[in-house]
């Protein structure tokens, strides 16, 4: 048995080919759990793609993707490779590294939802112009984003008369080599179709035996969310046993009724369903509402 474990490097060819595909300006990304990938006859369908995508952004939160906003500046501050600089030689010691700097222009509450995405492991899927998804190739022949070292928000860029107030973020890959030997690019179209969950909030505005009045808005701008059903509403008590809402009405601007025909719900809260089976896409109560029943 030879001892020598020193693999032989096949040179590839590099003659002319008519794909002459490129990763073009980064303007969004999706971030993943590390775990999430996208297995290779989905990615080359358009339609199962966009639906596997969708799917991942509804999961809950131990298993959910994340579409951000869109970039509106895109700054590179790659690490350079670094090199021996000798009288006898001139060596490479480091290939550098991938980091990006872009940035956001939303409003505070998407700057401050942003903060919490703050990370130092997970995956991203890079997003460009032409709506190509730009990932990289895994072992098992699925696609995966990015390995993330650091997802940092940094402090407001404020107007200063001369630049807009932004929202900049330092991304900096693990590993330069799942672009440089295994980077791929797989088309979307309808990626600025893909959900961004909108967290929402409950305003309990009447509460008695048989009866309860809530207004259920966005939580960053205070819009009314209409159209929700009846089974998306789920009361329970403080053992966590569903209560029953026979019955349910829409009052408009967000506004529902909800009633009990008979006896008395006991306190407890007031939930949603998961974004997953809400009949309403794409929404989320983060936090259920406490509900008093008066005695």
């Amino acid at each position: 048995m030879s001892l020598n474990t020193c693999t032989t490097l096949i040179k590839k060819n590099m003659g002319i080919s008519r794909c002459n595909k490129l990763p073009g300006k980064i303007v969004s990304m999706i971030t993943t759990p590390e775990s999430f990938e996208i297995d290779a006859d989905t990615l080359v369908d358009q339609e199962l793609l966009f639906a596997a995508l969708n799917e991942a952004i509804l999961e809950g939160q131990a298993t959910r993707i994340y579409k951000w906003p869109d970039f509106v500046n895109m700054e590179q501050i790659n690490k350079e490779a670094a090199y021996e600089d000798t009288a006898y030689s001139y060596l490479p010691i480091d290939d550098g590294q991938y980091r990006w700097r872009p940035s956001i222009r939303e409003n505070l509450c998407i700057h401050r939802a942003m903060y919490t995405h703050r990370a130092n492991s997970g995956r991203i899927i890079a997003i460009d112009h032409l709506n190509q998804l730009f990932l990289t190739e895994k072992s098992n022949g699925a696609a995966a984003g990015f390995r993330i070292q650091t997802l940092n928000t940094e402090k407001l860029l404020l107007n200063d008369g001369s630049v807009s107030t932004k929202s900049p973020i330092v991304i900096a890959l693990k590993n330069n080599l799942e672009i440089d030997k295994t980077g791929l690019l797989a088309t979307l179209d309808s990626v600025g179709e893909l959900y961004r969950i909108v967290d929402v909030a409950i305003e309990v505005v009447t509460v008695l035996a048989q009866q309860i009045v809530v207004i259920v808005t966005a939580e960053c701008d205070g819009t009314g969310i209409e159209g929700l059903a009846h089974a998306d509403f789920i009361l329970k008590d403080a053992a966590g046993a569903v209560q029953t809402i026979n019955g349910f009405s829409e009052q408009g601007d967000g506004q529902y009724t909800l009633a009990k025909t008979s006896g008395s719900w006991v306190d407890g809260t007031l939930e949603l369903k998961p974004p997953s089976t809400l009949s309403l896409t794409p929404y989320e109560l983060p936090e259920p509402v406490d509900i008093d029943i008066p005695s």
